[in-house]
């Protein structure tokens, strides 16, 4: 699968096909309008455990970046405040 602004080029291809449109990256939604269509917290590289955890096994993982899963969450709870709670 071919990675193209973290969406997967067969939910791209099917997203088309069934005429869906596609959801906003976090990054790029300001207003609870951008997010309509959903919120697209992905980003290439991330991981599940933070970086913290990794350093505190003795591992350098600074190459990757620093938006692991629960940076996410906390992407995810901004645009449920931003769209539902206004």
């Amino acid at each position: 699968m071919r990675l193209m602004t973290c969406v997967l080029y067969v939910h791209l291809l099917a997203a088309e096909a069934l005429k869906l449109p596609l959801s906003t990256p976090f990054f790029l939604g300001k207003t609870a309008e951008d997010f309509r269509a959903g919120a697209n917290l992905a980003v290439s590289g991330a991981t599940a455990l933070s970086q913290q955890v990794f350093k505190d096994m003795g591992l350098d993982l600074t190459i990757l970046p620093p938006y692991s899963l629960d940076v996410q969450l906390e992407w995810l709870k901004h645009v449920h405040l931003l769209c539902f709670l206004v």
